[in-house]
Order: C-alpha cells, then structure tokens, then sequence
C-alpha cells in the first residue's frame, strides 16, 4: 500500500486477536493488525497509519481472503499493490482473473479492490 506522502506499508507483523473457527471441512483464521511495516528501513518499523482485519476461508480446493483496511483520518492511499507468490507454471491473463497452465495452483481472481472514504 502507497499512502500519498510516497510511504509503502505492507500488513507482515504484528498480529492481534488471531481466531481459528472450524466447521465441518471449512477453517475461517481472522486476525487484527493495527500497525503495519513501514517498507525501505532496515529492520521492521511500526506505522500506525493504517489497520486491517484479515478473514481467510479454507475449504478443500479454495483458499479465500478477505481484508477490511481502515485508513486514520487524514491519510490518503495513492494505490494498492497486490503480489501473489506460487510455483505453479504457465500463467495466462482471462477475464475470470489468472489462470495456471501447470501446477498446484489452478487459478488467482481479484475482487474488491476499492478506496471508499
């Protein structure tokens, strides 16, 4: 995340309220983070600028996130980057999102991603 005075924050550490639900073949993990990583510095730094509250669904075959991000006032996100890591091979871009020619992941979709003041 790129707040507008250029700072790049990334939610790495700094967990809080880790809940674990199981239900049936399902497992929901929420967590709060309400400080997040000031990128650039030499070792972690706290920036209280921004908290997120993270919702991850597990079903067999589907992995699910889900984060609600609250800015403090008076602090403007210039953009939202989003990485996704994997070893699975032969990416190709559609319209239903990314889609894996070879390997364990078969498809990544984003949704959601908007600034509401």
């Amino acid at each position: 995340m790129t707040l507008s005075d250029g700072t790049v924050l990334m939610p790495l550490a700094w967990f809080r309220n880790v809940e674990v639900e199981l239900d049936g073949l399902r497992t929901i993990v929420t967590f709060e983070q309400s400080e997040w990583d000031r990128m650039g510095e030499v070792a972690p730094r706290r920036d209280d600028r921004l908290s997120v509250r993270t919702r991850y669904v597990l079903e067999p075959g589907v992995i699910s996130r889900s984060d609600t991000i609250q800015a403090a006032a008076g602090v403007e996100i210039r953009h939202i980057d989003l990485d996704f890591a994997s070893f699975s091979q032969a990416p190709a871009l559609t319209s239903e999102g990314v889609l894996f020619g070879a390997g364990e992941v078969r498809s990544f979709v984003a949704t959601g991603l908007s600034c509401i003041p």
